[in-house]
């Protein structure tokens, strides 16, 4: 299978996260990466387009809410050869060996899986853990939403995807990945997650995040449900 990353960035410099960026990048370096410009205005955009670790592509939209960015990393995967596509916010750290572990669990998981967070999250009121499963020698949970900061999913399901999310609204800051887990869930769909990367910038958000101030981020009790 070959997995294709998408890197959503914004304003690396005025937000103080260029050494989370480089992370990412590096723990991405197995796959074919593109790094995707949310409409930086501190440079960001210039640096994005000078280096040769990525393909570079930049939203020249009005729009920049996370949301749309998110999704704007999804059309432009969705465009590529690739059977497994995965958007990686740019504050994420893939584990090792996360590119082989991941195309076991898409190889085996149904198509009524959907989408698959790449990283755990502690449980929140909107996530609910409803199951859990292995696929593909791939211990996974089953929850009613899962962090568009780690999203991955089969190419040839994007239409099915696209179908879900161009009935949510995109233009609010940070209220979008949720809804669209919510609409997915609700046409009878599937949410895995799988514990492939960690969120390393957690309280740290580039546009105003306060999940973690607000509930905490203690992924101990869910990772131990793996087990």
């Amino acid at each position: 299978m070959k997995i294709v990353a998408a890197v959503l960035t914004y304003n690396q410099y005025a937000n103080e996260r260029r050494d989370l960026f480089e992370q990412t990048i590096d723990s991405l370096a197995a796959v074919p990466t593109y790094v995707v410009d949310n409409g930086s205005t501190d440079g960001t955009d210039r640096l994005v387009q000078s280096d040769d670790r990525w393909r570079p592509f930049l939203n020249t939209a009005p729009n920049t809410t996370c949301g749309y960015g998110t999704w704007l990393c999804c059309r432009v995967l969705a465009g590529t050869d690739a059977d497994i596509c995965v958007v990686s916010d740019d504050d994420m750290v893939w584990s090792d060996g996360w590119a082989d572990r991941l195309a076991a669990w898409w190889a085996d998981a149904p198509d009524e899986v959907l989408l698959t967070g790449g990283h755990l999250e502690p449980d929140f009121p909107w996530n609910t853990i409803v199951g859990t499963v292995t696929y593909g020698d791939v211990p996974g949970l089953l929850r009613l939403s899962s962090g568009a900061a780690s999203w991955t999913w089969r190419n040839r399901q994007y239409m099915d995807l696209a179908r879900i999310v161009r009935t949510v609204p995109i233009d609010r800051q940070g209220t979008w990945d949720v809804p669209v887990c919510q609409k997915l869930v609700g046409d009878g769909w599937t949410i895995g997650q799988v514990d492939l990367a960690d969120h390393a910038g957690r309280g740290r958000s580039s546009w105003g995040n306060r999940t973690e101030t607000m509930f905490g981020w203690d992924v101990d009790a869910v990772r131990e449900r793996l087990r």
